[in-house]
């Protein structure tokens, strides 16, 4: 564990750190905004008390930080340094942030034990959690093997013909604006009135950021870093991120600003200077693809996949995408490659002379 001196040691700039154990072998790479801070969390009591902190904090000796000028940088640090190195914590952290606990049906008439991930206010008894995984399953095996308790997952005593359902339907693909609609939407060519400033930025920060809608409508003046052209967003389970945006988003945001004003509150407000809501904002995207003569249904959503597929067409890391959207998952992130694909077959069919099947 690292002693208070080398947490002291560390400064507070923005930039990535990376934890060594007593081989040397980096276990964790992670990015901050100021490294103190974050590396301090690791061990508060707080943070210790969580299973999965407590193996790295215990294994983590020396821990080394690399300074760069901003988040976006740190990001992209960050990025590289897990894909070429393959840190052991960040593996098994990657996706799925729950280990596995061994679970006793108390409150069941022919009580089981097995190993499951998900905990219930169910009255049921957990054990765990037990890392690595492979504990809770050889601690199930054990307890199945010397005792006569049911290990299947199957509650005994309900009637589980009720709760069969039919088919899954096919998940759908996303919808999304190619890239010359895109451009059609976003620069508001169509868009006029007194709120013509307001409406092109919400759309160009929506195509350029790919925020989703009541992430858009909660950001208020100081979410704004309009010299290093990014935006702080308090994402799903308050999740804080940082998202960069182009120049034409910032060119739209400062000619919205200079009708706004500068004083602090709501990026975006209505005539009455309230904070603008989220069915505003449908209404604004709509209309606006309305008179820019797009016949196809789109919404807020539509230009946030269409951030993400473009992005992802012209060779973004899908990790970095992942990010940038604030997913949680990356299988949820994963469904852009399908659209990729999709396209990209279409795209063939029409143009490869022996695409289509002879008649």
């Amino acid at each position: 564990m690292l002693s208070s001196e080398q947490l002291a040691a560390l400064p507070s700039a923005p930039g990535v750190y990376q934890f060594k154990d007593a081989a040397g072998r980096v276990i964790y790479v992670g990015k901050a905004k100021s490294l103190r801070d974050r590396v301090r969390s690791y061990f508060l009591e707080s943070r210790v008390a969580d299973a999965k902190t407590d193996t790295l904090v215990r294994e983590a000796v020396a821990v080394s930080t690399i300074l760069v000028d901003n988040e976006r940088e740190a990001m992209a640090l960050e990025n590289n340094l897990i894909k070429q190195l393959q840190p052991r914590f960040n593996v098994l952290l990657r996706d799925d942030k729950t280990y596995p606990y061994v679970k006793l049906t108390m409150q069941e008439r022919y009580p089981r034990i097995y190993v499951t991930r998900r905990l219930k206010k169910d009255g049921a008894l957990y054990f765990g959690p037990y890392f690595p995984g492979n504990l809770a399953h050889r601690i199930a095996h054990f307890i199945h093997r010397y005792f006569r308790v049911p290990s299947c997952t199957v509650d005994l005593a309900r009637n589980h013909a009720r709760e069969v359902r039919g088919p899954r339907q096919p998940r759908k693909l996303v919808s999304f604006l190619p890239i010359d609609e895109a451009a059609q939407l976003v620069e508001g060519r169509a868009v006029g009135g007194a709120s013509r400033p307001r409406d092109v930025a919400i759309l160009e920060l929506l195509y350029a950021s790919g925020l989703r809608v009541s992430e858009l409508s909660a950001l208020d003046v100081d979410a704004l870093d309009r010299a290093d052209r990014s935006v702080r967003v308090l994402g799903k389970g308050r999740k804080e991120r940082i998202v960069p945006y182009g120049a034409q988003a910032a060119r739209a945001l400062e000619a919205w600003l200079g009708t706004r004003g500068e004083q602090p509150g709501p990026l975006f407000t209505n005539s009455r200077g309230r904070r603008l809501g989220v069915r505003s904002v449908y209404t604004i995207v709509r209309r606006s693809a309305r008179a820019a003569g797009i016949t196809r249904p789109v919404s807020p959503h539509t230009l946030r996949h269409t951030f993400a597929t473009h992005l992802l067409d012209r060779g973004a890391d899908l990790r970095m995408i992942q990010e940038l959207l604030g997913h949680s998952r990356l299988s949820t992130t994963q469904r852009y490659t399908h659209v990729a694909a999709e396209q990209l077959m279409k795209v063939y069919d029409r143009a490869h002379p022996r695409a289509r099947e002879a008649t």
